[in-house]
């Protein structure tokens, strides 16, 4: 049987024969059934994991819209702040597109980033009750540094891992500090 490992920081996502199985920190909030697919993994900030859904299939689902087709979003803001409401233990992640990325001040003026890991900048985490902040790929923030180490293939993997679960995943620069997304639908997973 192939096994592949998924760590965050309090959670392990078992991949078997592409089935994924969860063994979570027992504060991990999912929403009801019916809600699976939307499920794209775990998101953290610092020592706090979350269910991350996507955003916009969530919105989609709930409220039968298509964010990009909406001219005035203002207009659907509180049916929105109604579902965070409702799944308020519930990370939502909105993609960004690189057009968008330009732009991301305009979701929070706050807002961290992390500049080290600019190509693993992939959207936006909405919760209820805390800051709109940037979201990041732990997959592709570890290729990057694994694109930067000297040594053998293995060396810079295992040094790229440690190096970003001490100095990344543990950093916290206070609230606005960016989220790290733990996708169960990556290729590489470390």
């Amino acid at each position: 049987m192939d096994f592949i490992y998924y760590y965050c920081i309090n959670t392990i996502i078992i991949n078997v024969m592409g089935d994924y199985i969860l063994e979570y920190n027992e504060d991990v909030v999912f929403m009801e059934e019916g809600y699976d697919e939307y499920l794209i993994g775990i998101c953290a900030v610092c020592y706090e994991e979350d269910a991350a859904y996507n955003f916009n299939d969530i919105v989609r689902e709930k409220l039968g819209l298509e964010l990009d087709s909406i001219i005035n979003q203002s207009s659907i803001t509180l049916s929105i702040q109604k579902i965070l409401e409702e799944y308020p233990d519930i990370s939502f992640i909105k993609f960004i597109t690189n057009e968008e990325k330009n732009h991301i001040s305009n979701y929070n003026t706050e807002m961290l980033v992390m500049d080290e890991y600019d190509e693993s900048f992939i959207g936006i985490r909405y919760k209820h009750g805390c800051p709109i902040i940037a979201v990041y790929d732990r997959d592709m923030c570890i290729e990057q540094l694994i694109d930067r180490m000297e040594g053998t293939d293995k060396e810079k993997e295992n040094d790229a891992i440690e190096y970003f679960n001490f100095n990344t995943t543990c950093a916290y620069s206070g609230e606005y500090t960016p989220a790290i997304l733990t996708r169960f639908d990556n290729d590489n997973s470390y």
